[in-house]
């Protein structure tokens, strides 16, 4: 066991007195209840000692502590550190990892979960009276976003406790021009819903009829791409050039199975009118960027 009590402390045999912490010497004929030379300078330094880190490096429990403690773990493998209580509320641990292993911590605590202390890491934390509790975590009812592949706040921070919060979804934006207002802590939350995206630019309302030319096999070809037999229109090898017309009627005559080739030509007429185009989400309810999903954490304890 990792001894973290002032035990070490000798305390005179005053009679009538109960020290609060140390332990008080055997009463005999030679000390007549004081203190040896040696001993009261072992108090004198026991504070100095007491300010040392103890190393770890194997599994291993401490018993309650009297002091602020530093405990360092050297381990070559990963370990298991049981935490006692402390005698006093306000007693802090510092408690650093200089390994890559990942080890457990079992103490009183308001975590819901064991405790993990993460490699090459380092907190803090302190004696409320009936748990220990995180002094390195953001402060009760501060919020941590964790991202994607970390550790919830609760492994980071050993000895604290924190509620998932729910925002169905929603993205976060800073305060000002076309956001929402600022809700505060005393406010409703409302959602400031997504909207449709639109933008103007100018156009024609109209067009003159289109001009053709070119070379084709039999049948029409009206404004609509369709194809039909009709009348051979004439001209040398098939030649023709025709305006002013919404459909022309093509046929092969001597031209036999060459393929059809036609040039289109549209000239815009009429006022120019601007227009609103809506840009909407393909299959979904909602514009939205790439992303990755988020959680955040409120510390309740």
């Amino acid at each position: 066991m990792i001894d973290l009590t002032l035990d070490s402390i000798l305390i005179p045999d005053i009679t009538g007195y109960t020290p609060p912490f140390g332990t008080k010497v055997a009463r005999t004929a030679i000390n007549k209840g004081g203190l040896s030379t040696q001993e009261v300078n072992n108090n004198i330094i026991a504070s100095f000692v007491k300010m040392r880190g103890v190393v770890i490096t194997t599994s291993d429990s401490t018993s309650d502590l009297e002091y602020d403690a530093k405990l360092l773990i050297e381990a070559n493998a990963a370990i298991t550190l049981t935490l006692g209580n402390a005698t006093y509320r306000g007693c802090r641990v510092s408690i650093v990892n200089t390994t890559s292993f990942t080890h457990t911590l079992i103490c009183t605590s308001v975590s819901t979960n064991a405790p993990i202390i993460l490699p090459n890491t380092s907190f803090e934390i302190i004696w409320t009276g009936t748990a220990w509790k995180s002094l390195s975590a953001p402060a009760v009812g501060k919020r941590v976003t964790q991202f994607p592949q970390e550790e919830p706040p609760s492994t980071t921070y050993p000895c604290t406790k924190w509620e998932l919060m729910s925002f169905d979804g929603a993205f976060f934006r800073a305060e000002g021009t076309n956001a929402a207002a600022f809700i505060e802590k005393t406010g409703v939350l409302k959602l400031q819903t997504n909207q449709n995206k639109s933008h103007n630019h100018g156009g024609h309302t109209g067009y003159t009829q289109p001009s053709f030319s070119g070379k084709a096999v039999s049948g029409w070809v009206d404004m609509n791409n369709n194809v039909n037999s009709g009348s051979p229109l004439g001209g040398a090898d098939g030649v023709f050039s025709v305006s002013g017309e919404s459909k022309i009627n093509l046929d092969s005559g001597g031209w036999g199975t060459r393929s059809s080739r036609l040039n289109f030509s549209m000239t815009p007429s009429g006022t120019v009118q601007n227009h609103a185009h809506t840009i909407t989400a393909d299959g979904g309810t909602e514009a939205r960027p790439d992303n990755y999903t988020v959680r955040i954490w409120k510390r309740i304890a």
